[in-house]
């Protein structure tokens, strides 16, 4: 998942995300968690508009495939919708730092705000 730019997007309009992607409420312990997602590197927070690509890519991700689909990847929490591949790694669209895709995900408590 290379930082190329949405320009490149030779494919038309991306579909439309659910509302409320980027800042859901779970329930999780009998307690309400917001769940939040940012590059555990530089701490920019992708918006629904945000778009990764499936390409071949060295280190970390080591991947040789790819099949040029363009997406939020977390939509499918890394999996790409067009080979389905599962993606580990994820790199930032700012910083250009690889993390663990799991590494986004940041779980606050909702009524306490602070990290869970």
């Amino acid at each position: 998942m290379c930082a190329i730019p949405q320009q490149a997007l030779q494919r038309g309009t991306p579909p439309a995300l659910p509302p409320g992607l980027f800042d859901v409420e779970r329930q999780h312990d009998e307690s309400t968690r917001k769940e939040r997602i940012r590059c555990p590197a530089c701490q920019w927070q992708p918006s629904a508009s945000s778009r990764w690509f499936c390409q071949e890519t060295g280190a970390p991700e080591h991947f040789t495939g790819g099949c040029g689909e363009a997406w939020n990847t977390f939509t499918t929490r890394g999996r790409c919708p067009g080979c389905h591949y599962q993606w580990r790694w994820t790199a930032c669209l700012k910083c250009d730092a690889w993390s663990l895709h799991d590494a986004w995900y940041e779980r606050e408590d909702a009524d306490a705000g602070r990290p869970a």
